[in-house]
């Protein structure tokens, strides 16, 4: 062993000028370091089974975690594409400044909340799924939500691949396959009753929304390419016109395109008719005509040209052409017009809509879908779609 560790005698000569310390002070440091070491081994050691012991008895002492509440913790944000931006400032010169409705895009059993229709109270009709992946599971059943009650809850049990919603103010109504005849029948059902089906010649599936609702009336084309009309749901089908296909409607007048000609005709009975416009060829590149009415004003789209219909003024407004190529909604409420492009088979981050102000001529492109109906304007925004009344 090494009498000198350290270099304790230079240490010392340089301190003192004597190599040689006091009897016994070498041992002693000596001894002192070497227990400072153990001490520190120990500690080492000592630390080290103090954590293996946590590690071992903690999760025993700490509150158990059921499966369901990890599940919970460990739940996923919502899909990127279904978090639509906030809508432009602009939007909100056209509402009233009470804090809109927010319905939320989750149903209380987890479902995406799919908004078909909007109803002249407020009503907001709809399915589960979106029209793409990871969005598509659905339940197949229809779902209601309204501005005083904005979470979404069931008002009937649908059959699989039912569509053609339509909301109105208490009663609302979709085609579905019922067997028989014709592929799709007309169901409806008002509130707190059980749905029913309306008629046996079914609905049309040659036309964009072949059904529409104002107030109690239901107007639709049937699959012989009758225009029918019935008042509420247990009403008997009336015949309104033997050609043509009803495509907009706002009590008491349908609208019904027949070749080149809109024409008014008066559901309130006798069947008055009369010719609103002359129209472009009812299929432009492809896509079928879609039409809006509500009050006096009556709106279509033909190509890149929405033209509004309001008394005897008509306007016309020209649109881009990927939200002409694309449009699959057109609504009217109050002072607003909405075209909305929600393509099939599209992640909802590329669903858009255009809102028109009839007062100003004012134009607000949204980045989600939106709707209008008799004074109520309903849009995506965030994780949640907003109804809010419009501005008198």
């Amino acid at each position: 062993m090494d009498e000198n560790p350290y270099g304790l005698r230079e240490r010392f000569e340089a301190m003192t000028g004597d190599a040689s310390p006091s009897p016994g002070l070498h041992a002693r440091i000596i001894a002192a370091a070497a227990a400072r070491r153990r001490s520190r081994r120990y500690g080492i050691l000592a630390g080290a089974a103090a954590l293996l012991v946590a590690a071992v008895l903690l999760p025993s002492l700490a509150p158990r975690t059921e499966p369901d509440e990890i599940a919970a913790v460990r739940t996923p944000t919502e899909p990127p594409g279904l978090i639509a931006p906030d809508a432009p400032k602009e939007l909100h010169a056209f509402l009233r400044p009470d804090p809109p409705a927010r319905i939320p895009v989750r149903t209380r059993d987890g479902r995406y909340f799919r908004v078909d229709a909007l109803g002249e109270m407020g009503t907001v009709l709809g399915g589960t799924g979106f029209d793409a992946d990871p969005y598509r599971a659905t339940d197949d059943r229809l779902w209601l939500a309204t501005p005083s009650d904005p979470v979404p809850a069931v008002a009937a049990a649908t059959a699989p691949q039912s569509w053609a919603r339509a909301a109105g103010s208490e009663l609302h109504a979709w085609a579905e396959p019922r067997g028989g005849a014709y592929d799709y029948q007309l169901m409806c059902v008002q509130s707190g009753s059980t749905p029913r089906q309306v008629g046996t010649t079914g609905v049309t599936k040659g036309w964009p929304h072949p059904i529409r609702i104002s107030g109690d009336v239901l107007v639709w084309t049937d699959e012989t390419d009758v225009v029918r009309a019935a008042t509420g749901c247990a009403g008997e089908p009336r015949e309104l016109r033997r050609s043509g296909r009803a495509v907009a409607f706002s009590h008491p007048y349908a609208y019904v395109a027949d070749g080149r000609r809109l024409l008014r005709v008066d559901v309130r009975g006798g069947g008055a008719e009369s010719t609103v416009a002359e129209l472009p060829d009812g299929s432009v590149e492809d896509r079928p005509v879609i039409f809006a009415a509500a009050g006096d004003t009556v709106t279509w789209v033909a190509g890149r040209v929405l033209t509004v219909l309001a008394g005897r003024e008509r306007r016309q407004v020209s649109l881009d052409s990927a939200l002409a190529a694309q449009a699959t909604d057109l609504t009217v409420g109050g002072r607003l017009v909405v075209l909305a492009a929600r393509p099939a088979e599209t992640d909802p981050s590329h669903y858009a809509a255009l809102v028109y102000d009839l007062r100003t001529g004012d134009t607000v492109r949204l980045a989600a879908e939106a709707y209008a109906a008799d004074g109520w304007l309903l849009w995506r925004e965030r994780d949640a779609y907003s109804l809010a009344r419009v501005a008198g």
